[in-house]
């Protein structure tokens, strides 16, 4: 049996093959290693959630990857030198490190240890912010130093965001009869276009589809993962939010621009603060907690009784 030629994209049979490649033009070799680029790998802000301390991102994808190397690695020997360079130097310019992206096996491994994992993910939430607690109960007094201000403020909010994530997972596919309310409620679902003719196709994909947008989400947007909340499971967040909002946007000056505000001013934050800080996301997550007990076995005390 003769063997099939190799293409760069095995589901596309107009796609190049090796030696088709090789003849292209610089532009056009630019045009399919940046479709293979892309197809390969993300941006981190798009697809990875926050890191702690000094890291920006969990690359929990796999990375972080540099442009160049990667293309060197697939494309070196057989594509243009000049067109090679200019496309990593394009690719670096927009993002300095790179995500790998997620296949279907690995969304399904992802969502699977999160349905597997009963309590799992409240556990979770408790053991990281004892270990934060135990961080700021040594803090000197006065204002911490930028970096230990910064490692609070990440963990605290991948502390919350993983939480809020987990929890949501967890109880959408351990019940399934919230997939639907989630998809009839979401309005990125609800804005997609498709004919008559793409119903029973997308029907196959859906599932695979809410997976990649719930592992996706940035759960730190606090209005969209209550809007998320609230439209699937009924479940609202406290009425006042004002200050975890602002402890967000701060976290965000934070991490974006070394710890000054838009207006230049640098964020100060004692002791005290970090204490309140840790206070209220544990108010948000008791709340949520009571909610879900309500729902899953009929008791207001939630899960964070046991």
């Amino acid at each position: 049996m003769a063997v099939a030629a190799f293409r760069w994209f095995p589901s596309d049979s107009n796609a190049p093959t090796r030696e088709q490649f090789t003849k292209y033009a610089k532009e056009e070799q630019s045009e399919v290693m940046r479709k293979w680029f892309m197809e390969n790998f993300a941006d981190p802000a798009e697809q990875c959630p926050a890191g702690n301390g000094e890291e920006r991102y969990r690359f929990i994808w796999g990375g972080p990857y540099y442009a160049d190397e990667e293309l060197e690695a697939e494309f070196g020997g057989i594509a243009n030198d000049t067109a090679i360079d200019v496309l990593a130097h394009e690719l670096a310019s927009k993002c300095a490190m790179w995500s790998g992206r997620p296949n279907a096996e690995d969304l399904e491994d992802f969502v699977g240890d999160a349905i597997t994992s009963s309590g799992v993910y409240l556990e979770s939430y408790k053991r990281g912010m004892q270990e934060i607690r135990e961080l700021v109960d040594g803090l000197p007094p006065g204002t911490p130093k930028p970096a230990l201000l910064k490692m609070i403020f990440t963990q605290a909010m991948t502390v919350l965001e993983t939480y809020l994530g987990d929890a949501f997972i967890y109880h959408l596919f351990k019940h399934k009869s919230y997939v639907r309310k989630f998809v009839e409620g979401n309005h990125d679902f609800q804005n997609m276009q498709i004919s008559v003719a793409e119903v029973y196709a997308k029907l196959e994909t859906l599932e695979p589809d809410v997976k990649a947008y719930l592992v996706n989400t940035h759960w730190h947007n606090l209005p969209k993962a209550k809007s998320l909340y609230k439209s699937t499971f009924d479940i609202d967040f406290p009425a006042d939010m004002n200050e975890l909002h602002r402890y967000v946007f701060e976290r965000h000056d934070l991490v974006h621009r070394n710890g000054k505000k838009r207006d230049g001013a640098p964020i100060t934050f004692s002791k005290t603060d970090a204490a309140h800080l840790l206070a209220k996301i544990d108010e948000l997550v008791g709340h949520l907690e009571k909610q879900w007990g309500l729902k899953v076995n009929g008791s207001d005390t939630g899960f964070l009784s046991h």
